[in-house]
């Protein structure tokens, strides 16, 4: 069995004085820098712009979304499996765009770290009171939107899992 030292890769990548890298990795480090010290890596590789095309089972999105925001223009996480890498890599991303939803006791998430121009999101909401449609705002872009019907079980399953999402962000922190 190997070790993952993504930072003697990203060392490498980096001597190259590339504007642009893309790395394919599953993102787990199991051996040299990890966290911080690889987001230091990034920056010192003097790249405009790092994508992370994420692949195999287990993978650490929290990291690669950490090293793709170490860049001056920051690049994306994609999926290797879902996603259509190359027309995703040349599109612009935007970055810690704040979600707001009306008349909503709960929003989860608060911001979205990064989107591409046409990447679904899902945002979850616990409205005040009973509605037919919602006013949400991402970023500066804003929509009325209609509620659709849903199976209540799944529903409640999801939003259970977004409040654990949200609760293991807090404790992350």
């Amino acid at each position: 069995a190997g070790a993952s030292d993504l930072g003697q890769a990203l060392a490498f990548a980096g001597k190259g004085g590339e504007k642009r890298v893309v790395v394919v990795t599953d993102g787990v480090v199991t051996a040299g820098a990890e966290g911080d010290e690889l987001a230091a890596r990034v920056k010192a590789m003097g790249a405009e712009r790092l994508d992370v095309v994420l692949a195999g089972g287990i993978r650490d999105e929290a990291l690669a979304t950490q090293l793709v925001r170490a860049t001056p223009h920051a690049g994306t996480v994609l999926d290797a499996d879902s996603d259509d890498v190359v027309a995703a890599l040349a599109r612009p991303v935007a970055t810690d765009l704040a979600v707001a939803v009306g008349n909503a006791a709960w929003v989860y998430p608060h911001v979205i770290p990064s989107a591409r121009v046409g990447e679904r999101v899902m945002v979850y909401a616990r409205l005040e009171a009973p509605a037919q449609a919602v006013d949400v705002t991402v970023g500066k872009t804003h929509d009325h939107l209609a509620m659709l019907a849903g199976t209540e079980p799944l529903v409640q399953r999801a939003v259970a899992s977004a409040e654990i999402d949200e609760l293991e962000a807090q404790l992350s922190t």
